[in-house]
């Protein structure tokens, strides 16, 4: 396809395992360290971090604002000791950050608020 009709390339980004379609007419592309999309299966699963390096928990679920078709926000658990006294918070996706190379979101909340925090357990 030349001249001046839209081109699409299908890329395959094994780092994060999607698929992406690129408008090449216009020059967009996908850093290849930083996708601009995700599957939530791919964020199922990945581990939460504070600025401090300290590990949080991880992501247990994706919720979906069905009136504006984004993610709202994201369930993530925090385990005490020995993984007991598993709890679930819901936080605003807003509030995480990527770390693509560490296959991890950055929430900057120091870890005693979490340990502190009420929380919600999975059969809520």
């Amino acid at each position: 396809v030349h001249g001046g009709e839209e081109v699409l390339k299908l890329c395959w980004s094994t780092r994060f395992k999607i698929f992406v379609f690129q408008d090449l007419g216009v020059g967009t592309m996908i850093h290849e360290d930083i996708p601009e999309f995700l599957s939530a299966s791919t964020i199922k699963g990945d581990k939460v971090v504070n600025s401090a390096g300290e590990h949080l928990g991880k992501i247990e679920e994706l919720m979906i604002d069905l009136a504006d078709g984004r993610v709202a926000y994201a369930v993530v658990s925090h385990s005490g000791f020995l993984d007991i006294g598993n709890k679930l918070f819901s936080i605003p996706w807003k509030a995480f950050t990527l770390r693509a190379h560490e296959h991890a979101f950055l929430l900057d909340i120091p870890k005693e608020i979490l340990k502190k925090a009420e929380g919600f357990e999975e059969d809520h």
